[in-house]
């Protein structure tokens, strides 16, 4: 079976909820290993095994109960871990993936550049296209380039739109996952596909969208504390 990989490229904060400590190690609580809370298991074939690459860390809220150990975590779909980067990627860690460079694989935590080449959207405007009301996003995370038509005039992208800042400042009560087609040659931005968080979840920070081939789509709700 080929392996199949999901990113919660986001830091997922709450791993307070989804990895609490285990009361054996009660006097050393960093000697706990992380288990991911799964509430609603997905069945059948609608989904194929596979690994999660998540990097949780302790969070803002008051009183949280972050993971004694943040860092970065492969865990099973079943919610076993089975790698833990403590030691290795300790900390605030994000983008973390398995990845491959010249024939060899490697564990990679990427931040990019920061260097921008156009603008959609923006809390302060200045957008190069043109956005319906009902589609304004903000303080998005994890934009992905998903595809261009052949003559180069329409390009698809992904996004995990947060909705919210940690400042805190917020536009709408829930977070989403979105696909967006951005057509250059009218400079207008059309939403194709809009994932709503489950039970209303508002993700400050953090947070990441994936396609897969068969359809599917994984979601990291970033400091929501969730996975879908």
């Amino acid at each position: 079976m080929k392996p199949k990989y999901a990113y919660a490229l986001g830091a997922l904060s709450a791993l307070a909820n989804v990895a609490s400590a285990d009361l054996r190690f009660r006097s050393r609580p960093e000697l706990a290993i992380p288990r991911l809370n799964i509430r609603t298991p997905a069945y059948g074939h609608a989904t194929e095994k596979g690994l999660i690459f998540i990097t949780p860390y302790e969070g803002f809220a008051e009183g949280h109960q972050g993971p004694t150990q943040p860092g970065a975590y492969i865990i099973r779909d079943d919610g076993e871990l089975v790698w833990s980067g403590t030691g290795f990627h300790a900390g605030w860690g994000a983008n973390f993936r398995p990845e491959t460079w010249d024939g060899k694989q490697y564990l990679r935590v990427f931040q990019g550049t920061l260097m921008g080449f156009m603008d959609l959207g923006g809390y302060r405007g200045g957008s190069d296209f043109e956005i319906a009301e009902t589609e304004v996003f903000a303080f998005e995370h994890h934009a992905r380039f998903r595809g261009r038509s052949l003559d180069g005039s329409l390009e698809t992208i992904s996004f995990f739109d947060n909705g919210a800042h940690s400042a805190p400042v917020q536009i709408r009560p829930y977070s989403r996952a979105r696909v967006v087609q951005l057509n250059h040659t009218s400079g207008v931005a059309t939403s194709l596909r809009t994932y709503d968080a489950p039970d209303g979840l508002s993700a400050r920070t953090q947070g990441s969208v994936q396609l897969f081939p068969n359809g599917n789509v994984f979601v990291d709700w970033g400091e929501a504390g969730a996975v879908t």
